[in-house]
Parts: structure tokens; C-alpha cells; sequence
């Protein structure tokens, strides 16, 4: 594990070779570089202890109302804020992410655009498909069959706990 003077030590010298596991959240002000054949690696994408956990690539962003714990959010077209998606008209059904704690509207707060999602109250078949629903912020197994409804993929049940939240970037209206 890297202590505070080792992280320094390898952000100012730029390189760092074998792993490196950071106990806290470093800020770094420059990009960060992988080398050829080098990864990002997460360790327990089932996050086997906890509930309520995520384990991703994350940003902050600000909220254009209300977001519950655990749902999927969209960037409203005009206020360029997050809020909760919904399939039923294509300005609320392109999903970017999940919010893994309830904001409130006009706050800011983080949204896991890409990673692991563990909730114990959910019910996933694992290996299945998840959509985004025509409940607004929900996911389902089955895809919207209403006509005028938009069809879009939000990622993978890894257990029936555990999810894989990777939105595709196709949505598709259904005639």
C-alpha cells in the first residue's frame, strides 16, 4: 500500500510501477497515464460484504429534483442537470448512471456512471438483462413494450444483489 509521502513521491516522479492501493481519495491535478498492457483493476466487483456499496468510475454532478437511492438518472436536455430517467419520452430515457445515494434537487451529489451496484433488496436473475423503466429512475428485466416507449440497456445482473451498471448508448423508440 502506498502512505501519503509514497503517493507524492510517485505523482511528482509520474511513474509508479506494480500496484498501488490508496486508503484514502487522492486528488490529482494532472491526467493519469496507464502504459501499454496496464489496467484499472477493481477486486471484488460482487462486493461480497456490503450493501448499499458501489465500485466504479463516479462523478459529481448537480440535480435537477429529487433523486432516489439507487436510481437510474439522465442529463435533462435544457437544464444540463441530472434527474431521474423514465422510458416513456425520450428526453428523460437516455440514462448515464445511478445514483447510489438520494440527492436532493438543486444539490450536488455523486452518480456511478460506470461500474459495480450492490443492493440487498433487489431480486436480479442473474446473468439477465436490466432496462430502463417506465417507473421514473427504476430498472426491470422485461423492455418497454409501449408503443412510444424507448428501449434502452443500463447493464447485467452479476448475482441477484449485485449489478453491472454499463448504460448503452443505443436507445430505440418502440413502434
Amino acid at each position: 500500500s502506498f502512505r501519503s509521502a509514497q503517493l507524492s513521491t510517485a505523482l511528482t516522479n509520474e511513474t509508479c510501477s506494480g500496484a498501488a492501493v490508496f486508503g484514502t481519495s487522492p486528488t490529482l491535478t494532472g491526467s493519469v497515464s496507464l502504459a501499454d498492457a496496464a489496467n484499472v483493476h477493481i477486486s471484488v466487483p460482487l462486493l461480497a460484504g456490503t450493501d448499499h456499496t458501489t465500485t466504479g468510475i463516479t462523478a459529481t454532478m448537480l440535480a435537477g429534483g429529487t433523486i432516489g437511492a439507487f436510481k437510474v438518472v439522465c442529463i435533462h436536455s435544457v437544464t444540463q442537470e441530472v434527474k431521474e430517467a423514465d422510458a416513456s419520452a425520450i428526453a428523460t430515457a437516455r440514462v448515464i448512471g445511478i445514483a447510489p445515494a438520494a440527492i436532493s434537487d438543486t444539490a450536488s451529489g455523486i452518480i456511478l456512471l460506470h461500474g459495480f451496484v450492490r443492493d440487498d433488496t433487489w431480486a436480479w436473475t442473474t446473468g439477465g438483462v436490466f432496462y430502463l423503466s417506465e417507473t421514473a429512475g427504476a430498472m426491470t428485466h422485461t423492455a418497454p413494450t409501449t408503443s412510444g416507449a424507448f428501449v434502452q440497456a443500463v447493464g447485467i445482473a452479476l448475482s441477484p444483489v449485485v449489478v453491472y451498471i454499463n448504460p448503452s448508448l443505443d436507445v430505440i423508440e418502440h413502434a
